[in-house]
């Protein structure tokens, strides 16, 4: 497990992760940092991969290469003030929801080490939902060019604003870590917002030796603030006016007004993962489901990750996989009045619509190869072949007139992660 446990500790010494342990009676201030620079080709020239849904454009229809899913640069500056306090500031600089690459806060807290076991942290903070949510943004620290979108995008905010409690306590031969987080967070999309409040959750991690399991709970109160889901909501709205006349017809669009609300939708996420790497190879995998009451679907993903290593060679294999229940709204019984019966028409068309373009089912395989080079530095070469289930749109944005639901597309990824 020694590969693993020394990309880890460079990792985590970078995210600030290792400072209460390595405290000093004096105030001790350090300076770490992480990046990547990666391009990405697709074969899918009607359409946009990126690496989060906060970008505005990628590889595809708006280049043929593109550097903006995965190239991004970290910094951090880490406090140590006594053993039991500490602080860390981290900014990244990635491409944003406005095309621009100005650095933001993606942590900033203060840590209180109440006892060796047991620590608070207050200010900004990872969010603590996926098995990779505290090295998600470092690419050195996993093996893959990104976490897989299949799991990884159905929650895309990585950070949270409140506070997390973690307790951590050794049982023999194993290890029990308990992480509760409460708090809010917002984030900008290229057409809008999407924020959270009344955020909650609650993780276990156990470890075995070289293994380690995870089990994971998350609640979320999730508005969204974006031109394609205003649209809609705006038109069901004049329709329920239009309607008001006549009362059947006015309740049927007060409940689709509330089924594809897109303020106060009650999200829930349970997580599952598990790691096992004696040294020579490794496996992992992560299951998620995102259950909530809007116009998002509830969604299934999992992933699986293995490998091998010959010295500095790391060749691997990932299958990920996500599936969206989607149940497409029935037309309107006839009214009788020739306007409104059109005016319903449109409105399940949009929501259909929504829908469909809200649908990211897809499933993606993955062959790649990492070489640890030189000292905190990797290259890796990646290709990744995604099948979009028939009628969805799959995780890619910036859809064309020909983007068809159901493509096949092949990604070709070229990094270097490193960190300092």
């Amino acid at each position: 497990m020694q590969p693993t446990i020394t990309r880890l500790a460079v990792a985590l010494s970078a995210c600030g992760l290792l400072s209460v342990a390595q405290a000093q009676s004096a105030p001790e201030f350090k300076f770490s940092g992480f990046g990547t620079v990666a391009a990405v080709h697709s074969s899918e020239d009607q359409a946009d991969f990126v690496g989060s849904a906060f970008q505005p454009k990628g590889a595809g229809v708006s280049d043929d290469w593109s550097f903006a899913p995965d190239t991004k640069l970290g910094g951090q500056l880490s406090a140590v003030f006594s053993p039991s306090w500490s602080a860390v500031v981290q900014l990244v600089s990635q491409q944003n929801h406005d095309n621009s690459w100005r650095p933001h806060v993606e942590w900033a807290n203060l840590k209180w080490q109440a006892t060796p076991e047991l620590a608070l942290r207050v200010g900004r903070t990872a969010l603590p939902v996926f098995q990779l949510s505290e090295t998600r943004l470092v690419g050195y620290a996993n093996t893959m060019v990104r976490p897989a979108p299949e799991i990884y995008r159905i929650l895309p905010v990585t950070s949270n604003d409140g506070a997390d409690l973690a307790w951590r306590r050794d049982f023999g031969s194993f290890r029990n870590t308990v992480q509760a987080f409460a708090g809010r967070t917002k984030a900008d999309l290229p057409t809008g917002t999407i924020e959270s409040d009344r955020s909650w959750g609650l993780a276990d991690t156990v470890e075995i030796g070289d293994l380690s399991l995870r089990l994971g709970y998350s609640s979320f109160n999730v508005k969204i603030d974006a031109d394609g889901v205003n649209t809609l909501n705006a038109g069901i709205a004049a329709f329920g006016s239009a309607a008001a006349p006549i009362p059947s017809v006015a309740a049927r669009a007060t409940v689709l007004a509330d089924r594809y609300r897109t303020e106060d939708m009650a999200t829930r996420v349970l997580a599952l993962g598990f790691s096992y790497d004696p040294g020579q190879w490794f496996v992992s995998g992560e299951a998620m489901r995102f259950d909530t009451e809007s116009v998002l679907a509830d969604t299934t993903g999992w992933q699986l990750v293995g490998g091998w290593r010959f010295g500095t060679l790391t060749p691997y294999l990932g299958y990920a996989r996500i599936k969206a229940d989607v149940n497409e709204e029935a037309a309107f019984a006839a009214t009788g009045s020739a306007p409104l019966d059109g005016a319903a028409a449109a409105v399940v068309g949009g929501i259909n619509r929504t829908l469909q373009v809200l649908n990211g089912s897809q499933k993606t395989a993955t062959v790649g190869l990492r070489w640890d080079f030189m000292r905190n530095t990797a290259l890796k070469l990646q290709w990744d072949r995604t099948n979009v289930d028939k009628g969805s749109y799959g995780r890619f944005t910036n859809y064309q007139p020909g983007f068809e639901p159901g493509a096949k597309v092949d990604l070709f990824s070229v990094a270097v992660d490193f960190v300092f």
